[in-house]
């Protein structure tokens, strides 16, 4: 028992606002929460009446992920194609 405290007090402590959480290899799937909370806070704002509001979230939600996911392919389709033969590659 003695053994683990001592080895849990050499640990250093997690600092939540400091030390980012260590996602660097599956950093796209943060864009779901983002973008549900996006779409949460701003049809709370922009709707008359809250009748179908989750159904409202879910589609502002999948319009922001499938959106950004063509935005990524527009720009690797730019920098491959367009760049490239401008730079003579």
């Amino acid at each position: 028992m003695t053994t683990l405290l001592a080895e849990s007090a050499m640990l250093p402590a997690y600092r939540p606002l400091i030390d980012p959480i260590q996602v660097h290899g599956l950093w796209w799937m943060m864009l779901v929460p983002l973008a549900l909370g996006v779409s949460i806070a701003y049809k709370a704002v922009r709707m008359r009446d809250l009748h179908g509001y989750w159904l409202a979230v879910l589609r502002m939600t999948m319009e922001i992920v499938v959106g950004m996911g063509l935005l990524g392919v527009a720009t690797y389709l730019v920098v491959e194609l367009y760049v490239r033969r401008m730079v003579g590659g």
